[in-house]
């Protein structure tokens, strides 16, 4: 998630969701059984929701942080993957394109606006160039532009989770970011922590979980595609 104006509550409400949608990195949902909880939350017919399981579950997680907020939250999509006619959302929720002709009337300042999942640089510019007072969050972004950790331009990054080869990266707003290592037991150990305020590079974060890897002599046991870990 990135945030692009202040709004600090907002961020500690939200990654108070996040946390508990996701667990601590890096445990994870099997996919088929996730699915499926965020059908039954959604209230909609799984066999559909299923082929498009990125994009609702997006939607479930950003409905439940609206109900969180209280207050009336916009979930801004860029494309018609999702059918909002057929799942039931919070109350405070309401989806809308972020190209809509009429989004821009419908903004107050007290609104809260999750632009989900922006890939493309066009989609990051509309987010980033919303006239509004209102906080503007991007959610689960699918890769970033910079090739690094961070999107870069106005937007912080403020809860992360990212792999890199042998281990972790993660950040929950406000502490700074943290480093993890695989073990080859399947669990992970702490083993760097940034200062607030200190982005680090993917390449720097990469070399510091190879280098502790390689110099516990874990090697081949601890190839998350060997040992069939994510």
């Amino acid at each position: 998630m990135y945030e692009s104006q202040r709004c600090t509550a907002l961020l500690r409400t939200t990654l108070s969701v996040s946390h508990r949608a996701f667990q601590h990195p890096p445990s994870f949902v099997p996919s088929v059984k996730y699915n499926r909880a965020v059908a039954t939350r959604l209230g909609g017919p799984d066999n559909i929701l299923r082929k498009q399981s990125v994009a609702y579950a997006n939607v479930d997680l950003a409905s439940r942080i609206a109900t969180k907020l209280r207050k009336r939250t916009l979930l801004l999509t860029y494309d018609n993957a999702v059918d909002s006619s057929i799942i039931k959302l919070s109350k405070q929720a309401e989806i809308m394109r972020i190209s809509s002709a009429d989004l821009k009337a419908c903004i107050t300042a007290n609104d809260v606006l999750l632009a989900l999942s922006p890939g493309v640089g066009s989609h990051w510019t509309k987010a980033a160039g919303l006239q509004t007072e209102a906080p503007v969050v991007a959610m689960n972004a699918p890769f970033s532009l910079s090739y690094d950790i961070a999107q870069g331009g106005k937007w912080e990054p403020i809860y992360v989770v990212k792999r890199v080869t042998k281990g972790w990266i993660y950040r929950a707003y406000p502490s700074g970011f943290k480093v993890y290592l695989d073990k080859p037991d399947g669990t992970v150990e702490l083993i760097k922590e940034f200062d607030k305020g200190v982005i680090p590079k993917l390449r720097e974060v990469a070399a510091v979980v190879r280098d502790e890897s390689q110099a516990r002599g874990y090697a081949i046991s601890n190839d998350r595609y060997l040992t069939q870990r994510l």
